[in-house]
């Protein structure tokens, strides 16, 4: 059996052989290798070393004492001249005249009123303006901040945050409610577009859009999960004949209906009671109900030519809402991927933002091709919110609506005295299908405060029914391919 070499009685023996060899020691000497190594700390002295240096930086703790080097501020005026028109747009989604613009609309909200602690000037408005261009066109935050000569992150999303409200508060959408000027131009354009006027009264194109958002740390977050399978928030915007957005809400998550978040809005109510009963109205698709101030397309198939034709041109009208939706998300790449803000609020403001930018280079498409007379396909015979396209004369324009509404009133007996010239034909009445009178004629007063009433109802679905007789009697039959598709 082998010999055990830490038993208490080896124990024993050991202390006994030590106190006879030291009895004048009160502790046991050090073992052979603990001894070398005191030899060698005593001869070379290692308490009379310095300590060495502290690292310059270190990442988990910064020293007071030091501070990163300053990056190089970008020199916007270089940057923007070393670039070209196009080469610009591309970067940046605006021209450098509409750049400018904004850099001068935006200066009072967002001019530099500190200094650095090295004493040189904060960020100008033209960088904080970049940065929020690059990042609304899909640039990673990280690039921006090191590309411009941002310090941190934290900086970038403050002069970004800044930037964007500012943006929110220069830009605006038109006036949809109140602004008749607006209606009377809108819905001119919408009926020459494809029909020669008799698809009068269209102010707008309705629709909704999912905006993808990372999910959100709210309650109900099941609420933002939708139906094809992504978090996401409801927009609803109207668009005009240029694919220009004359307004947007976001006011429910993903999983609400198109129809849900439409009447949760302001608009729905204002609308329906700045209309009344003037003949304007507003065209969705059929996820939304019949009611004031909309025109749905008829639902089902076999319905015959005259329901069959008016939804065509009625759809025709309609695809500008989804155009805009098209152009906005391929323009701004910041949609390419969800969004991740901490609150629901920013991201209200981001879809905001772009769609009033959108509705910048939609403008200076209109301003450029008018320039140089270029005028794509159908396109409209109304260039922005007012004026007729150039290559009609004043006098001419007028005469093409005059002859125009002459023909209709003639058509339904009805006296033309009472329509001012010049105006669009709108259907106005208590009884659409007998009496007609002018807009100045309408009562406002009695209209009723609900805007699906009943009344309403009744008004939208005759004005519908005679707005579909008139463009089969007198517009272009629908192709035979989509009609045999839309009968199959």
């Amino acid at each position: 059996m082998p010999k055990r070499s830490h038993g208490k009685r080896q124990v024993r023996r050991q202390r006994k052989r030590w106190r006879t060899e030291f009895p004048d020691r009160h502790t046991p000497p050090l073992p052979p290798q603990l001894m070398t190594l005191f030899a060698f700390l005593t001869t070379t002295r290692w308490w009379d070393r310095k300590p060495p240096p502290p690292p310059r930086y270190s990442p988990g703790k910064r020293s007071t004492s030091y501070r990163p080097t300053k990056k190089q501020r970008m020199h916007w005026a270089t940057r923007r001249d070393g670039l070209t028109d196009v080469e610009f747009v591309q970067r940046y989604k605006v021209t450098k005249r509409r750049f400018a613009s904004l850099s001068a609309a935006l200066d009072p909200y967002l001019s530099p009123k500190r200094h650095d602690s090295d004493g040189t000037n904060a960020l100008s408005t033209d960088l904080k303006l970049s940065m929020t261009l690059r990042f609304l066109a899909g640039g990673a935050p990280v690039d921006i901040l090191d590309i411009h000569g941002v310090r941190s992150l934290s900086t970038f999303y403050t002069h970004l945050w800044a930037t964007c409200e500012a943006l929110d508060i220069v830009l605006e959408f038109p006036d949809l409610v109140h602004d008749e000027t607006l209606w009377e131009t809108v819905a001119r354009a919408f009926g020459n577009k494809r029909t020669d006027g008799y698809l009068a009264g269209m102010i707008g194109a309705l629709d909704g859009i999912h905006i993808r958002i990372f999910k959100p740390l709210v309650r109900g977050t099941n609420a933002y999960f939708n139906r094809k399978g992504f978090f996401s928030v409801n927009c609803q915007a109207v668009a005009d004949h240029e694919s220009r957005f004359l307004w947007m809400s976001i006011r429910c998550p993903g999983s609400s209906h198109d129809s849900l978040a439409w009447r949760v809005s302001d608009l729905s109510v204002e609308l329906a009671h700045a209309i009344g009963k003037r003949g304007y109205w507003l065209a969705a698709d059929d996820a939304y109900a019949q009611s004031a101030p909309i025109l749905t397309p008829y639902p089902g198939r076999n319905i015959g030519d005259i329901k069959d034709v008016f939804n065509f041109y009625h759809s025709s009208a309609r695809m500008r809402v989804e155009m805009a939706f098209g152009q906005l998300v391929a323009r701004f790449g910041i949609f390419w991927r969800p969004l991740r803000f901490k609150t629901l609020d920013k991201v209200t403001l981001v879809v905001s933002v772009a769609m009033k930018l959108h509705n910048c280079c939609v403008e200076d498409r209109i301003a450029g091709s008018a320039a140089v007379g270029e005028h794509e396909g159908d396109e409209s015979m109304v260039d922005g919110f007012g004026g007729v396209r150039a290559s009609l004369a004043d006098g001419e324009t007028e005469d093409f609506m005059v002859r125009h509404e002459a023909e209709f009133f003639r058509g339904h007996n009805i006296n033309t005295a009472l329509v001012p010239p010049g105006r669009c034909v709108l259907l106005t009445s208590d009884n659409v299908v007998g009496d007609y009178y002018a807009d100045d004629d309408v009562d406002t007063e009695a209209v009723v405060d609900d805007q699906a009433s009943p009344d309403h109802r009744e008004y939208f679905r005759k004005l519908r029914d005679v707005i579909a007789s008139r463009v089969h009697a007198n517009c272009p039959p629908r192709p035979a391919s989509n009609l045999a598709n839309s009968r199959a």
